[in-house]
């Protein structure tokens, strides 16, 4: 090849244009068919163009003229890997490194192509030889991070971002890992300091930025302006507005029409109208429903999803579950079990998922995560299947129109408040939710005022829902009955006792009259319960489990309906269950009714006898019924909105 036509296509790629340089490569190869230097540069070119197939077949030509010619075998992984096809990249960077064993950069890429075909333990192997051929060199110290965190082996990962940051003090991607991993590992205070220097380092890097605002506890401004700053670096960054979606579903001074167009923005800028794509007539054939989700795994979501998975219409229905989250544990194996199909797919790509979702022939995907963590949003932007509805644990329109219908209730949804969601609201007949009670929760015991004590109030949800609102309520409740006191309860508390007196303190409770409790192991935290008498519910984000709890060990629950959907859980279920009387109207209902409770202990009595037995007569915990119902609901769905059109 031509010096001159070498230096021209070096001279495109400087100015940025990789069209001139490919059209260059392409004229030169023409003329010079059989020159393997040139193939090599192609190939490559094509490689950065996004054009992965068309790469390997130019470098399988260059190995035809030149077998075993160690470069061209190295960019021909790299093609295959460009491409998402890891399995034929895996012997062609073992070959290459039986014949250099020390080939650095051919180490680190079969490091992560094991690591993408789902075998860590392997990648991490090669990445710690690559270290020590190479241990002054970050990136390898970086990428073993992200290995040994995918394994669960924080401290490893946390070792070797420590490492990298050490070796390259300006590596803000691994200082952002390593606050990461610190946050993981519950030291708030070193992973602070890391996430700050990584925005230092780089202020346009959104994932430290992300990383940062979770530090606070949703809903707080600290959280909610991290994000908005994210946004506005980046408008179209799907997983910062994400984030703030969810954020803003626990601020009490965000109101219902700002989630209403947050969410309608989201779908602005992400939905893409897609068509329905053509659908098979479900007559004489089970329906293919899949669910996308990030909490099959240890998370409340077992409770409530489990029992309707187990419970399905086998006949009717073909269950696939796709697990999104890099994380799993000791109950993820019992959804395995539930599915038909169980799908592992945190690494693949929009396309890929696109495709599997596809291949599987799925009729019917339902969104559980919504704007949390680890959402699959851009595949149901894709529209692989006929039908696509939202249900699980995100509280809220998705926003964008590619989702048909959301599933939820009466109680959550009220008929009038439909125009402020994008999909159609289609409402099962109890609850949206059936909860399993766990078979390990003990016997209902007696509470504080039975033992004739003072009457205790409390609150065992998670602290994220403890907002001003909910602090300056019971205040007013523990005003009203001077005598009471305050229980706050869980493992979220723990470690944190000063913290939460002097938030409730400050509402003019005397420190003396706030207790806080540590929780513990499911079991036990389920046992103190009896040293509660009545919980009262969190404001704007009202308690899902806890509640469900709470009444299955004979407590009863205070609330009133939100102005939001997160914020009519614990309406739901008390209605469900059968207690109407402990939804009050209001904020200050709430009060008087707190009030009456508790200067009445006969009533606290009747409901530690008889709620348990409640709760096990009702819809809640009526699994074969919820899931005849909810699979029901979606085969009027399918009838309704694609059996018209189905071929």
């Amino acid at each position: 090849m031509a010096t001159a036509t070498l230096a021209e296509i070096d001279d495109a790629l400087k100015s940025g244009n990789l069209r001139q340089a490919l059209n260059l490569a392409e004229a030169a190869r023409r003329k010079s068919p059989r020159d393997v230097n040139l193939l090599n540069i192609h190939g490559n070119l094509l490689t950065r163009a996004g054009r992965a197939q068309d790469a390997v077949a130019v470098f399988e030509l260059a190995l035809q003229l030149v077998p075993g010619h160690p470069v061209l075998r190295f960019n021909l992984a790299t093609a295959h890997m460009a491409g998402h096809d890891y399995v034929r990249a895996e012997p062609h960077l073992r070959k290459l490194l039986i014949a250099e064993p020390t080939h650095l950069q051919a180490a680190v890429n079969l490091a992560v192509t094991l690591d993408r075909l789902d075998r860590p333990a392997e990648a991490a192997a090669f990445l710690e030889c690559a270290a020590a051929l190479a241990p002054k060199q970050a990136d390898i110290r970086h990428n073993l991070g992200h290995v040994r965190y995918r394994m669960g082996d924080f401290q490893g990962a946390r070792q070797a971002w420590q490492q990298a940051v050490e070796l390259n003090p300006t590596h803000a991607r691994a200082q952002c890992n390593l606050g990461v991993v610190l946050q993981r590992m519950g030291q708030l205070s070193l992973a602070e300091d890391a996430l700050k220097k990584a925005v230092a380092l780089d202020p346009s890097l959104t994932a430290a930025w992300a990383a940062l605002a979770d530090l606070h506890a949703p809903g707080t401004d600290g959280a909610v302006a991290h994000r908005r700053r994210i946004l506005a670096m980046r408008p179209n960054h799907a997983e910062a507005q994400s984030s703030l979606l969810m954020c803003m579903q626990y601020a009490d001074d965000v109101t219902r029409a700002e989630l209403v167009d947050e969410h309608r923005a989201f779908g602005q800028v992400h939905g893409r109208g897609t068509p329905r794509p053509t659908a098979r007539s479900r007559k004489g054939r089970p329906l293919r429903v899949g669910f996308v989700s990030a909490d099959f795994r240890s998370h409340a979501m077992r409770w409530f999803a489990l029992p309707l998975f187990r419970h399905r219409p086998a006949k009717d229905v073909v269950l696939a579950l796709y697990h999104t989250s890099p994380q799993s544990d000791a109950t993820t194996p019992d959804f395995e079990a539930a599915a038909d199909m169980w799908r592992v797919v945190h690494k693949l790509d929009t396309r890929t998922f696109t495709q599997l979702v596809n291949d599987d022939q799925i009729d019917v995907l339902i969104d559980m995560s919504g704007h949390a963590p680890d959402n699959r949003l851009r595949t149901f932007v894709q529209r692989p299947c006929p039908l696509q509805l939202a249900w699980g644990d995100y509280v809220d329109t998705r926003g964008i129109g590619e989702l048909d219908a959301i599933l939820f209730d009466r109680h959550h949804i009220p008929t009038a408040e439909d125009d402020l969601f994008v999909e159609q609201v289609a409402r099962l007949p109890d609850d949206y939710f059936c909860w399993e009670p766990p078979d390990y929760a003990p016997q209902v015991g007696s509470g504080p005022t039975s033992r004739g004590q003072a009457p205790v109030f409390g609150c065992f949800s998670e602290p994220t829902k403890v907002q001003p609102a909910s602090l300056a309520l019971w205040a007013k409740v523990l005003q009203a009955v001077p005598e009471s006191r305050f229980f706050f309860n869980g493992r979220g508390f723990s470690g944190q006792s000063e913290r939460w007196i002097q938030a409730l303190s400050a509402y003019g409770i005397d420190r003396a009259r706030i207790r806080v409790g540590s929780g513990g192991p499911h079991a036990q935290f389920l046992s103190q319960y009896t040293d509660v008498d009545v919980i009262l519910d969190t404001i704007p984000y009202s308690g899902g489990l806890t509640t469900c709890e709470a009444l299955w060990m004979g407590v009863p629950v205070l609330t009133f309906p939100g102005d939001r959907v997160a914020g009519r859980h614990s309406t739901a279920h008390l209605r469900t269950v059968g207690v109407p009387e402990l939804v009050a109207v209001g904020a200050d209902d709430l009060v008087h009714r707190a009030v009456q409770l508790v200067s009445h202990p006969s009533r606290l009595t009747t409901y530690r006898k008889q709620l348990r037995s409640r709760v096990r007569t009702s819809p809640l915990v009526d699994h074969r019924g919820y899931a005849r119902n909810f699979f029901g609901l979606v085969g009027d769905l399918w009838d309704r909105l694609v059996e018209p059109e189905a071929r």
